[in-house]
């Protein structure tokens, strides 16, 4: 996952996830921000913001970890901040997965792979996450070696409870796989199960020892690049088929097994679904046929990537799973692209405009020409946020959302660099700068947001390598700096007031988890 993490900020992948914060979106479009290299910040009061100060950050504790490489865990802290679960590889050789108190200090290992297992790539630990009384549930994939299962193929499921020491733990599932390749495994923890995406299947497995069974069988597998998605809430799957007798998005019911089609590939074509954080909605974009063309693989208005069209489109629909509620989104003469979800699940940001292809980039980018930035509320009702400008603006990404404030922020593609910027209804976007002037990248792989604060990391350019990162907090148009990191620090989570941080030096095989207290 951390070469994953490098390659998305060296290469700015042009996908715009806009952060949101959305009350009272009203009022006249703002000015353009400037282009490479632009100005400053405007000269316009900042935003209001609902708080008078950023949240204090405060550190509560500095973890050494073992030697090695550190493994990126989605959920490294657990539900209420006091333990923390981290993957290490020590010496290149074994696998262990570590399990903190964050108040006192100490860890201990609760699972490891052999060198020869782990050498011979026989053997993976997957932490999968907490339940709410602190539990932490992992799997254990590939030839079991010892055990009840000793010699199987397949997934051991474990729960481990965190605040007893002398607790070992406790298998609580299998599913066998066999020569099936394992796609993706989902945890549903709050319902007490795990979904595993293996082969041609979709299992459901109960984390109480009963029988897996397969909600769905037969799926296609097209080379790898099936994707289904799990909602939020654990209710449904979304998936898109290109079948004969099957073709669009299809929406998979997790308790009957009931498939719908929620978006038929006839006339139109939609792609790329997306849950709203709640799980209530599905965004998916939508492209008309192509006039006068009789090519069966060039027949809709879209822009195909090496495996998937590019998020752009004539329009973007929002969705109940169950299709009886249906919005659409357009703008007259425009392509939309790159949305991304409000935090509240009741809200989605997006660009607009004359869409062309960036030249010379080392991955393709696709640019705005007359660009806008768009807020729309799942009942339809849009609201530009702010116009960019005639010029070119190629716009990338960055995960983070905000409740409750009329904001949105965004990043723009520069040369060598990119631009972090804070834009408003009827105020001029705002250029925020980086850290001591640093030259670089601003990272939202991943950014954490807390209340009306951004958290995400800073990439210098020119780097010495013990300092390249630098953890930042951005609260409306202030930029500070929270700590510097190594080559391969990033964000490892929030969990309620508490926040995490990886900060890694590879070259003098070191790594520290950070984690500090915040306070509005």
């Amino acid at each position: 996952m951390i070469s994953k993490y490098k390659q998305k900020i060296a290469l700015g992948a042009a996908a715009l996830l806009l952060t949101l914060a959305l009350s009272g979106c009203t009022g006249k479009p703002g000015r353009p921000p400037g282009q490479t290299g632009g100005e400053g910040p405007g000269k316009e009061a900042s935003p209001h913001p609902t708080v008078n100060a950023p949240a204090t950050v405060e550190e509560v504790v500095r973890l050494d970890l073992p030697p090695g490489p550190t493994g990126y865990v989605e959920h490294a802290l657990s539900p209420d901040g006091r333990w923390a679960a981290v993957i290490s590889t020590q010496d290149g050789k074994k696998t262990e997965l570590w399990l903190y108190s964050v108040d006192q200090g100490e860890g201990r290992v609760i699972a490891s792979v052999s060198e020869e297992d782990y050498r011979a790539g026989r053997l993976w630990l997957r932490p999968l996450g907490w339940t709410q009384d602190n539990e932490l549930v992992f799997a254990r994939q590939g030839t079991q070696p010892e055990g009840t299962h000793k010699g199987q193929r397949g997934l051991v499921f474990f729960s481990v409870q965190a605040g007893d020491p002398h607790d070992p733990p406790q298998e609580v599932a299998w599913l066998p796989t066999g020569t099936s390749h394992v796609n993706e495994v989902y945890p549903d923890l709050d319902r007490g199960r795990v979904f595993v995406h293996a082969g041609k299947a979709i299992w459901r497995v109960s984390l109480d020892g009963s029988e897996p069974s397969a909600l769905r069988q037969n799926l296609p597998s097209y080379d790898g690049l099936l994707y289904p998605r799990l909602s939020p809430d654990g209710r449904y799957f979304v998936y898109e088929l290109w079948e004969p007798e099957q073709s669009g998005i299809y929406v998979l019911d997790t308790a009957t097994g009931t498939e719908t089609c929620l978006a038929p590939r006839e006339e139109t074509m939609s792609f790329a679904p997306r849950w709203s954080p709640d799980g209530r909605y599905l965004a998916y974009y939508t492209a008309n046929e192509k006039k006068d063309t009789s090519n069966p693989y060039d027949k809709y208005d879209i822009i195909l990537g090496e495996d998937a069209p590019f998020p752009i489109a004539a329009a973007i629909q929002i969705a109940s799973p169950d299709g009886k509620n249906k919005i659409q989104l357009s703008i007259p003469d425009q392509k939309l692209g790159y949305f991304t979800w409000s935090e509240d699940g009741r809200h989605l940001a997006f660009a607009a405009g004359e869409v062309f292809s960036v030249p010379g980039q080392p991955v393709p980018t696709w640019a705005f020409k007359n660009a806008s930035l768009w807020v729309a509320d799942v009942e339809g009702q849009l609201t530009k946020v702010a116009d960019l400008g005639e010029s070119p603006l190629a716009i990338i990404s960055l995960p983070a959302v905000f409740p409750g404030v009329p904001a949105v922020y965004f990043l723009t593609q520069e040369e060598k660099v990119n631009a972090l910027w804070l834009a408003r209804a009827g105020e001029e976007p705002r250029r925020l700068e980086p850290p001591e002037e640093m030259t670089g990248y601003w990272s939202g792989f991943p950014g954490v947001s807390f209340g009306e604060n951004l958290f995400l990391t800073f990439l210098a350019v020119d780097y010495d390598p013990a300092v390249s990162h630098k953890l930042v907090q951005v609260w409306y148009d202030q930029v500070l700096p929270v700590t510097e990191g190594g080559v391969a620090s990033f964000l490892a989570g929030r969990s309620g007031r508490r926040l995490a941080y990886l900060q890694e030096d590879t070259e003098n095989n070191q790594a520290k988890l950070i984690v500090f207290e915040l306070e509005e």
